[in-house]
């Protein structure tokens, strides 16, 4: 008999590398651990576990030599966060760990080679079965792991800019090279410093938080919401009831007087003259053998009831809009009033990142000496960030700077910001800025001032809400 081979047998036998990621398959397939099967549904497993951010578990058909290091390296590394939503970083790490597999079984079968030589006349002699298990209890992979080697760097990379900026997955991706730039800038020292004193001093955060009035969403986003009220309503009540007068099925034998339920046997009686009289009589005392029936009745009636129910309905959803950050950069605010106002400047940027609002920085010395940075969590806005945190404070004043802030107000985007300004005071703003101020906060504008270092009475003229620096325990 001639066997038949369908078509599609060996698109069948291999199914299992469909959901392989076609970057992995080469190293997949030509790798000698295990069956291929076992290597591909692995790596799939793998790669799904590290797009979530999870420690995948340890293969339970890989060898114990090779599992447990792998799966050690991975755990100890704390590299599982940072590969979250990132397929070609997840991809490139898998592939370093098909490498370490492939490296730790060569070095095995290297050194059990030499074992076996090395102990083989000894064996012969005293007729002793070779066991490898012995040699396996032994065994230790000796070069540095290919993990550490290439990830090291890294993920230490990644936890500094992460215990700055928390999480990164939004921010710059897990590019290294863009990552080693910003940890080798000049002045990253700067920000380190700025964010030991933000953890400490809880007043930086408060004042930002206290920046930007409530706005509905640019992105016309909605949220549910829910409440309570009350509804009355009147309702069917169906009651059932079993009765033996409705005869809807039979559920045994009982004795009636019945003669439509009777059984045949009683009606024998019937046709003897002399028996006769006795089913007349059974009859008159409800004894003749019957089929026993019930039914339901439906007993419906209507009941008024009070309830409370949970709704929920959408309505658009409101953020704080963005904030205008105004920085006094004068050689008066050298030293711990420069330190308190680069720390409301990262604090701001931080803030901004995380509930997405737009932040824009002004810094002002004399006349002409004006910085503007729109503060951003991107490969440019840290640049930028960086620089300004590394600059020295010095020079004249020009409170002039704070027009450029109230202009901006006018475009659509930064109509609804808050102005936060901070000094030391010494100084006077004009009659002209203090007209724009006053016509800003006519039409919702809040201007916030930080006083450090200083006791001018700048921003009284200026600002609504004062926060005085003292000392904040620094």
């Amino acid at each position: 008999m001639t066997k038949v081979i369908s078509a599609d047998y060996l698109e069948d036998q291999y199914a299992f590398l469909d959901d392989c990621p076609q970057a992995l398959l080469e190293q997949v397939i030509c790798s000698t651990i295990g069956t291929l099967e076992q290597r591909s549904t692995t790596i799939q497993q793998w790669y799904k576990y590290l797009l979530q951010g999870e420690v995948p578990p340890q293969p339970k058909w890989l060898e114990k030599y090779i599992a447990e290091p792998v799966q050690l390296q991975v755990q100890q590394s704390g590299i599982a966060p940072y590969l979250k939503n990132q397929p070609d970083l997840a991809i490139e790490f898998l592939q370093c760990v098909i490498s370490q597999w492939d490296s730790i079984q060569y070095e095995y079968n290297q050194k059990l080679q030499a074992w076996l030589e090395k102990n083989k006349a000894d064996l012969q002699i005293t007729d002793q079965v070779i066991d490898e298990n012995r040699f396996e209890s032994k065994f230790t992979f000796s070069r540095d792991s290919l993990i550490y080697q290439i990830w090291h760097e890294r993920i230490n990379a990644w936890k500094k800019l992460e215990s700055v900026f928390g999480d990164l997955s939004d921010m710059l991706g897990r590019d290294v090279n863009i990552t080693q730039g910003l940890l080798k800038h000049q002045h990253w020292r700067h920000i380190e410093r700025l964010q030991e004193l933000l953890s400490r001093i809880d007043e930086f955060k408060k004042i930002v938080d206290s920046l930007g009035r409530l706005q509905e969403n640019i992105d016309n986003d909605e949220e549910l919401e829910s409440f309570f009220e009350s509804i009355s309503c009147v309702v069917e009540d169906v009651q059932e009831k079993i009765v033996h007068y409705i005869p809807d099925e039979m559920s045994g034998i009982e004795r009636s007087g019945s003669i439509n339920r009777m059984l045949p046997q009683e009606a024998l009686f019937l046709g003897h003259p002399k028996l006769k009289i006795l089913w007349h009589a059974k009859r008159y005392e409800q004894a003749l053998l019957s089929y026993r029936v019930q039914g339901i009745e439906i007993d419906t009636t209507w009941i008024n009831i009070s309830e409370r129910q949970e709704v929920q309905k959408t309505r658009p959803r409101f953020d704080r809009g963005p904030m205008l950050i105004v920085i006094d950069t004068s050689g008066s605010m050298s030293g711990t009033p420069e330190l308190v106002a680069k720390a409301l400047t990262l604090q701001a940027a931080k803030t901004a990142h995380v509930e997405k609002r737009p932040c824009f920085l002004y810094a002002f010395g004399g006349k002409g000496e004006q910085l503007e940075y729109e503060l951003k969590f991107n490969q440019n806005g840290l640049q930028q960030l960086l620089e300004f945190l590394g600059c020295s404070f010095g020079g004249g004043t020009d409170i002039a700077t704070v027009e450029f802030a109230i202009k901006k107000l006018e475009t659509e985007q930064w109509n609804k910001a808050d102005v936060m300004i901070v000094s030391d005071g010494e100084w006077s703003a004009t009659s002209y800025i203090q007209n724009l101020v006053e016509k800003a906060t006519y039409s919702g504008t809040r201007f916030h001032g930080v006083q450090v270092g200083g006791y001018g009475a700048g921003l009284k003229s200026l600002c609504q809400n004062i926060h005085n620096f003292k000392s904040w325990d620094m």
